[in-house]
């Protein structure tokens, strides 16, 4: 008969996987409490050109961005084109410059601008246009406004879990709805990232713990973690990561349970370190981190690439964990 008090294996087990299941309900339980409040003001698109592009991501406020007026835009907004060389300068703060609509000296324009390099140059074309076009172009009408939104369109403001920002539109009247306070929209990013990262985290280290934990208690001989069990325990991170993401968080969806699988694999690996089967090892590090930034690159392109090569390193490195518990709780052989 097996002994009353658990082992230290059984009881590093379940400690990891108390501390995984806390840090995997970090982002949902984040997510489900943020509370942010966004403002609804009535604006004159005629009146302030410059009220309409600070909160509309398709036109560009280029008296902000500019400081002042620069020749080469003076010469398109009232010729029509610009074709020259620009100073460098220049060319770096209209680079993403890729709206079709600018503000310009308070008048609206529809914008087209190419840049090139050695020698630095652009090609600009502006044509003037009126503010009702511009508005009508940009606006969201409020039929289609995110809840939060028409919230703070009826009452002036609305407190909710999402970020709004943009320029609706409700019998002819345009509003700009924005943060009430541009600090708590930092602070719930930072809030957000950092929920995402403990669940990401979480993830794997939930599955290993699990997992360990059913392999010491299930039957009555407490089970070493072979290759292939620990390459089970490491699957399901995915969909314990399902499971914790928010349907409407479609990053958290495809980030959490890819992440954590990575995570959760440093089980593996300190299994085939624990017995010596190094080439394997190697194998699998270098297998999970180009597959794990191919898959990103697949599911989201350029943006997912970049996320991939940062992320993936770091599941990596969280791996470090689920590695020990490999070479402590891994079988002497296959």
């Amino acid at each position: 008969m097996r002994d009353v008090v658990p082992s230290g294996r059984t009881v590093a087990a379940v400690l990891l996987a108390v501390v995984g299941v806390g840090c995997l309900l970090a982002f949902p339980t984040t997510a489900s409490g943020v509370n942010l409040t966004v403002e609804a003001t009535e604006i004159q698109p005629a009146d302030d050109a410059g009220a309409l592009a600070n909160v509309s991501v398709n036109v560009t406020n280029l008296d902000e961005r500019l400081g002042r007026p620069v020749d080469p835009v003076t010469r398109a907004a009232q010729t029509g084109s610009f074709d020259g060389r620009v100073d460098e300068s220049l060319s770096e703060r209209l680079a993403d410059v890729d709206t079709e609509y600018v503000v310009y000296e308070g008048r609206y324009y529809r914008w087209k601008a190419t840049l090139r390099s050695d020698p630095t140059g652009a090609r600009i074309r502006m044509s003037s246009v009126d503010p009702e076009t511009v508005a009508a172009a940009v606006a969201t009408p409020y039929a289609e406004a995110p809840p939060q939104a028409q919230r703070a369109i009826d009452t002036g403001s609305a407190t909710g879990g999402e970020v709004t920002n943009g320029v609706f539109v409700r019998d002819g009247t345009y509003y700009a709805v924005r943060p009430a306070n541009a600090g708590q929209v930092f602070g719930v990013l930072l809030t957000s990232a950092g929920s995402l990262a403990l669940s990401l985290v979480g993830a794997g280290y939930a599955a290993v713990g699990l997992g360990l934990t059913v392999l010491r208690v299930r039957d009555p001989t407490p089970r070493p973690a072979t290759v292939r069990r620990a390459g089970a325990i490491a699957v399901g991170a995915v969909p314990l990561g399902l499971a914790a993401a928010t349907s409407e968080s479609v990053a958290a969806l495809v980030a959490i349970p890819g992440v954590g699988a990575v995570v959760a694999t440093g089980l593996v690996a300190g299994v085939l370190a624990h017995q010596s089967r190094w080439g394997l090892l190697v194998a699998l590090s270098v297998g999970v981190g180009v597959g794990g930034v191919a898959v990103s690159f697949l599911v989201a392109g350029g943006i997912g690439l970049f996320a991939g090569v940062l992320a993936v390193p770091s599941a990596v490195v969280a791996g470090v964990v689920p590695f020990v518990y490999g070479t402590v709780f891994g079988a002497d052989t296959t």
